[in-house]
């Protein structure tokens, strides 16, 4: 008996332990039960069913908010609630409806619960708020206008939501932003010209998205930004070369894009960039002056349509860098070529070659070349480079069709690079003598088979088969319908 009360003694002592931790610890998960019933609450309470999660994690971890001890937050007591509301990782769920009413809230960290519902448009009265964190929770529909009333805020954390819409044109008015994050979301339409504005911005997250168009102009305003993201859009046009007025960005991602053109020389003379990810876009070259950088570390341009890199460049890459050979990745580029006939025999075919076909090995590389035939049959094939065309023998090119040449490089400083192209081949020309079009026989000849001529008949050999057969059972028949008369 005295062991049994012993162990219960030790559970207890230990239940009030963790009770008391929830209250003393906001960094240890709760799991919020809603211990409040909408029914009994007072006419002005602040939140509604939807909410109960929330306004019981309030009241736990906030205690004092309850001015009148009846377990309810109240309109009054949730505007006379000062400093901040930090339930990051509590496990709650329902929505954001109440929390409009803490007016003189600072501070809101509800990052990584199970949040979901829209933002309430009421967010706007929350005037004196300078940070917002709401990232990793289930929070949908779209960013309210009302945001832009919110001119204290210098935080906003909304990322890995799901929220959808266009990023409203007034968040721009936010002169105070610092840092915002609207990264994986589903946020569509073009990068507003206003966020040109955020003239005290240091971090922009716009990654994973859905947002199209071009980089506004009045980016280049944000002469203070240390990181700009926005890979993984559906952004397009050419790398702006104003990003040389960003003297203090040291990190831009813009990969998974629809970005063209050349990377701007303007990279090189950019102070403190020490990576920039262009990777899986559709470039097509590089300037010269990008060598111009003494800070840059990173640059990768895999999956893009590129297809010389500059000598400046490179030895960029063999000097200062040697051997990190990850400054410039240069892999997978892709093109669709039409290959065109080459010579008076016309048994040999090709198309402009890539400059990097003869310039690489000069940088220590070699390739190697795999074709791929339209009934999917792949040969190691040997091609000729003459007067910059790549020049392929008539004897590989053996069917009509789609056909794939993948060039694989590798050597030298540089990443191995794979460039693969597309080209279609109607079929070879054949001799035209429509004129006497003719069939081939077979003649027995003194033994000597002999190939003969004959006019086209029109029928097929099946067809002259049973034609015949059907002569020699009419002779038959008559035949013997003759012989039977006799």
């Amino acid at each position: 008996m005295k062991k049994i009360k012993n162990f219960v003694g030790a559970i207890l002592l230990l239940s009030v332990f963790a009770f008391t931790s929830i209250l003393v610890n906001t960094n240890n998960p709760i799991t919020v039960q809603a211990a409040s019933n909408p029914a009994d609450a007072p006419t002005d309470w602040a939140f509604d069913a939807s909410s109960v999660e929330l306004h019981d994690a309030i009241l736990l971890q906030y205690p004092a908010v309850d001015l009148n001890k009846d377990g309810f937050i109240s309109i009054n007591e949730a505007g006379a609630k000062t400093g901040e509301i930090i339930l990051r990782e509590k496990n709650i769920s329902g929505t954001l409806n109440g929390i409009e009413y803490f007016v003189n809230i600072v501070f809101i960290d509800l990052v990584q619960n199970n949040i979901s519902g829209s933002i309430p448009d009421g967010i706007g009265n929350i005037t004196k708020l300078e940070d917002l964190r709401m990232a990793n929770n289930k929070i949908s529909g779209s960013i309210p206008t009302s945001i832009g009333n919110l001119t204290s805020l210098k935080t906003i954390w909304l990322g890995k939501n799901k929220l959808t819409g266009t990023i409203p044109q007034e968040i721009g008015n936010l002169s105070n932003l610092e840092r915002l994050d609207l990264s994986s979301n589903q946020l569509s339409g073009a990068i507003p010209e206003t966020i040109g504005n955020l003239n005290k911005l240091l971090d922009l997250f716009l990654n994973s998205n859905k947002l199209s168009g071009e980089l506004p102009d009045t980016l280049q305003n944000l002469t203070v930004i240390g990181q700009f993201t926005v890979s993984a859009n559906q952004l397009s046009g050419s790398i702006p070369v104003w990003f040389e007025k960003w003297e203090k960005v040291n990190t831009i991602f813009m990969s998974s894009n629809y970005f063209s053109g050349e990377v701007p020389g303007a990279i090189g003379n950019m102070p403190k960039l020490f990576q920039i990810t262009l990777n899986n876009n559709r470039l097509t070259g590089v300037s010269k002056d990008v060598a111009n950088s003494t800070t840059l570390k990173y640059m990768p341009l895999d999956y893009n349509n590129i297809t010389s890199l500059p000598q400046e460049v490179y030895d960029l890459i063999v000097e200062a860098y040697a051997p990190n050979t990850s400054l410039v990745r240069l892999s997978n580029q892709t093109s669709t070529l039409e290959a065109s006939i080459i010579g008076m025999t016309e048994n040999d075919y090709g198309f402009e070659a890539y400059s990097a076909y003869e310039q690489f090995p000069n940088y220590g590389m070699s390739f190697n070349y795999t074709l791929v035939l339209p009934d999917g049959a792949e040969h190691n094939i040997n091609p000729r480079l003459e007067n910059g065309k790549l020049i392929i023998d008539g004897a590989d090119l053996i069917q009509a069709g789609s056909y794939t040449l993948i060039a694989h490089g590798t050597g030298g400083f540089l990443d191995p690079v794979t460039y693969t192209t597309y080209f279609t081949l109607d079929a070879k020309p054949e001799v035209d003598d429509s004129d006497s079009n003719i069939n081939e026989q077979l003649v027995e000849d003194g033994g000597v088979t002999h190939i003969s001529e004959l006019p086209e008949t029109g029928l097929n050999n099946s067809e002259i088969i049973i034609f015949g057969g059907i002569i020699v059972c009419i002779g038959i028949f008559v035949i013997l319908t003759k012989n039977k008369k006799v």
